[in-house]
């Protein structure tokens, strides 16, 4: 336990340390740390199987069950809809990045496997802009009007 702990400490953000915390500290009968651990899972989020959701009240007994429940999303909450801006062409490969033209007329992505940029052309299809001496395209950084931009 004192390793997973640890792992928490060090990766405080961390789902699956998270997750793999629960089975010891069940053992260990560590009520209340699994509550801790539900709560936390709880407040990012995390959505539980069925299954899960069967068997936690159980491996919990003793504890009020409307209390886990409370801990047990079992369905995802929609923070917001999102929508389609672009379809990117299948030639682009690999796609990293996106980012918006200053102009709001589509975006610009990176393509690691195919080493260039892509964009909107002239005609409505997109154009590939090959970088000399590019290698794995990940990451766009524009400033605040996207009029200058920065490619890694």
């Amino acid at each position: 336990m004192e390793g997973l702990e640890q792992l928490a400490r060090d990766f405080p953000d961390s789902g699956t340390v998270r997750l793999r915390m629960l089975q010891p500290l069940l053992a260990a009968g560590e009520v209340e740390k699994v509550m801790g651990v539900l709560e936390w899972l709880y407040e990012r989020g995390y959505v539980f199987s069925d299954v899960a959701r069967e068997q936690i009240p159980r491996l919990l007994e003793g504890v009020d069950p409307g209390r886990i429940a409370e801990r047990l999303r079992g369905e995802a909450e929609v923070i917001e809809a999102s929508e389609v801006v672009a379809t990117v062409p299948a030639e682009a490969g690999l796609v990293e990045d996106v980012t918006p033209l200053a102009n709001g007329d589509g975006v610009v992505v990176t393509s690691v496997s195919e080493k260039s940029l892509y964009g909107p052309g002239p005609v409505g299809n997109w154009i590939a802009l090959t970088l000399p001496k590019a290698n794995d395209l990940s990451g766009l950084a524009t400033d605040a009007d996207h009029r200058v931009g920065w490619v890694a």
